[in-house]
């Protein structure tokens, strides 16, 4: 409890050089202990650290994500109809808070989203700097004899961001995309298999290679409907952001940093897994009501 206290007060520390509160000596030394705190925890207990930060920003980004569908619903089911020059309108109630699909979402980026990342990056740099692949490219584009000292120290720094960026966009956008809906959908899975035996009031008769099997296949329909599309949305707004990141922000930083920016994303990736979800679902009703 103590680190996600922590976790998530160390994040306020920019807010008030962004919003111009009035502070006190003593409230920038709290905050600012706390700062220091939270990169103390990424130093003793980087992936525990890591990956709660992860969980705690994807579950806010969710909450967001279901306030927007949510007042979205409402705007579309509301009606207006004229009676005798007088206008009546019809509108449901505001959709309630989805726990279970929060729970979810804090879940995924507990185990997955922080996880994931925390070994990507740090593999990232051990394969470029064990392997010398930014040396090695630099001097099959770039002769060593026409560079000066300064040229080379340049040529390798925007080597370096290209193959980042390049290794980033091909081999973890698609796959830590796959790894997300491949939980998500696990979990949801599970929760509607424990909810039906539980409202049954009997003991679940299916067997363990058959819950398999129907996991296995709803995992593979939710990669063909959303993974395509959200791997094409990744490359338009990762690279960007980790522009900053590869360039400026050290290792260290980098999930924290990404998790700053996965605010948005993850908000994104959880209104698309919920609205294939909800596709899926009308076409397996479809299929039973033909």
């Amino acid at each position: 409890m103590s680190l996600i206290i922590a976790t998530l007060l160390a994040m306020l520390v920019p807010i008030p050089l962004v919003t111009g509160w009035s502070t006190t000596s003593a409230t920038v030394s709290f905050i600012t202990g706390l700062g220091h705190a939270y990169t103390h925890m990424l130093k003793t207990k980087p992936l525990l650290t890591k990956s709660t930060t992860a969980a705690i920003i994807s579950g806010i980004s969710d909450a967001v994500a279901q306030r927007i569908e949510a007042n979205t619903q409402k705007a579309a089911s509301q009606g207006t109809a004229s009676d005798n020059n007088k206008t009546i309108t019809s509108s449901k109630s505001t959709p309630r808070h989805n726990w279970i699909r929060s729970k979810h979402v804090l879940l995924t980026g507990f185990l997955w989203s922080g996880p994931s990342a925390t070994y990507w990056y740090d593999s990232l740099e051990g394969f470029l700097s064990h392997f010398h692949v930014i040396q090695r490219v630099q001097q099959m584009i770039l002769p060593t004899l026409i560079q000066s000292d300064q040229t080379i120290h340049r040529s390798r720094l925007v080597i370096g961001l290209i193959l980042r960026l390049l290794l980033d966009s091909l081999i973890f956008s698609p796959s830590t995309v796959a790894g997300y809906l491949t939980v998500r959908t696990l979990l949801s899975e599970l929760e509607a298999e424990d909810e039906a035996t539980r409202a049954a009031n009997t003991t679940s008769t299916t067997t363990a290679i058959e819950k398999c099997a129907a996991v296995t296949l709803a995992i593979r329909k939710k990669l063909a409907v959303a993974w395509k599309p959200v791997v094409l949305s990744a490359w338009r707004f990762w690279p960007f952001v980790n522009v900053l990141s590869f360039a400026f922000v050290p290792v260290e930083f980098r999930v924290l940093y990404a998790n700053i920016m996965s605010f948005f994303w993850t908000g994104y990736l959880s209104l698309v897994n919920q609205r294939k979800a909800m596709q899926l679902l009308q076409e397996q009703q479809g299929k039973k009501n033909p």
